[in-house]
């Protein structure tokens, strides 16, 4: 596993609906312990639908006991519509496009993407582009 595969995951911020745990790969799904099955069955498909990896709540206090540290690529830390806008921004949509498209106004849409552009230390929708190219957030 390489760093940034995986990152912590908050149970206060459930993104990719992972819970407790790391974010990993679905195929640690196995490791779960049975006390885990329900959990696991339902945040591994979501995680592997949002392109991300999840990894059991056993095998990510396997993985904090052995010391692992890792870091969570920018992109984490966005909301699920700070996310949303910025893969649309990604996508080449205008401001407008994208407040006719969610039902959003467009300065609400201007918010969401001055929020992601502080977050990330940009100025322009064209180092936003770049961005969700160079991490593949329009892929999926």
């Amino acid at each position: 596993m390489e760093p940034g595969d995986c990152r912590p995951v908050d149970a206060g911020h459930e993104r990719s609906g992972a819970g407790e745990g790391v974010a990993a790969h679905p195929a640690d799904a196995a490791d779960a312990g049975p006390q885990h099955a329900p959990v696991v069955a339902v945040r591994a498909p979501r995680a592997q639908r949002r392109g991300r990896r999840y990894i059991s709540p056993d095998t990510a206090d396997l993985l904090l006991r052995q010391g692992a540290t890792w870091e969570a690529p920018p992109h984490e830390s966005l909301s699920d519509r700070e996310y949303q806008v910025l893969r649309l921004i990604g996508s080449g949509q205008t401001i407008s496009d994208i407040g006719r498209d969610l039902g959003l106004s467009v300065k609400t849409v201007s918010t969401y993407r001055s929020r992601v552009l502080e977050k990330f230390g940009m100025r322009t929708n064209a180092e936003l582009m770049r961005y969700a190219v160079e991490n593949h957030l329009l892929e999926t």
